[in-house]
């Protein structure tokens, strides 16, 4: 549902344009697109929104779902007496836990210094420039490799490898 309302801004303010060195290169781009860099910045600022703090607002969401479901059937089993498996909950729960803090951790650590960098850009050009081509390659290479990283952090949250597949690709 979210997916197609936080693309109508895309269809609205990208179009196509030639590139002004390459003959014969279209690109899609945002130049041109807005009368004033206020409304510039606002759009910046939804893209934001929508791609960081949604994303983590969907991820913890999702994960506190999770543990509900789980302290919920856990008390369904106190209920009845099941003591083992009620002992299996409490360990499900609080590795769903652990999980949940170094995913969100993880999510945290390689977006945040991006968005500061790109932030920054959006502020103020002309000093964000001065910052090395290379560190800001970097940033933006740390970020886009986050979902690369989430397999290390899995086998990192879970040592042993037991309960993990992931330990066939460490």
């Amino acid at each position: 549902v979210s997916a197609p309302i936080c693309s109508l801004p895309q269809s609205y303010f990208f179009n196509i344009r030639r590139h002004p060195l390459v003959e014969n290169y279209l690109q899609c781009t945002t130049i041109g697109s807005f009368p004033s860099k206020h409304e510039k910045l606002s759009y910046y600022f939804f893209v934001l929104t929508m791609s960081l703090i949604l994303t983590l607002v969907a991820m913890l969401d999702s994960y506190i779902t999770i543990i509900t479901m789980i302290y919920k059937r856990a008390q369904k089993a106190r209920l009845f007496g099941q003591t083992e498996t009620q002992g299996m909950f409490g360990k499900a729960r609080f590795q769903t836990i652990k999980v949940t803090r170094v995913l969100v951790l993880g999510f945290v650590i390689c977006w945040t210094p991006y968005y500061v960098m790109t932030f920054w850009w959006w502020i103020d050009t002309a000093s964000a420039q001065r910052v090395d081509y290379r560190l800001r390659k970097l940033l933006w290479a740390f970020a886009s490799a986050n979902n690369c990283f989430n397999p290390f952090l899995y086998r990192m949250d879970n040592r042993s490898g037991s309960d993990c597949s992931c330990h066939l690709f460490l």
